[in-house]
């Protein structure tokens, strides 16, 4: 069973790597922003 302590350091090495793969670092901020969006609404949405 992965705990969410190490699925969360998953998560964080994959976007550190994930900021690499980029030219211009505002593309990165604009599809992390997006991911977190995408993430957020259905907990908002589903905890009102």
């Amino acid at each position: 069973m992965i705990t969410m302590s190490f699925s969360g350091f998953i998560l964080w090495a994959l976007l550190l790597l994930l900021a690499f793969l980029f030219r211009n670092g505002w593309n990165a901020w604009g599809i992390y922003l997006l991911i977190a969006l995408f993430l957020l609404i259905p907990f908002y949405w589903f905890n009102f």
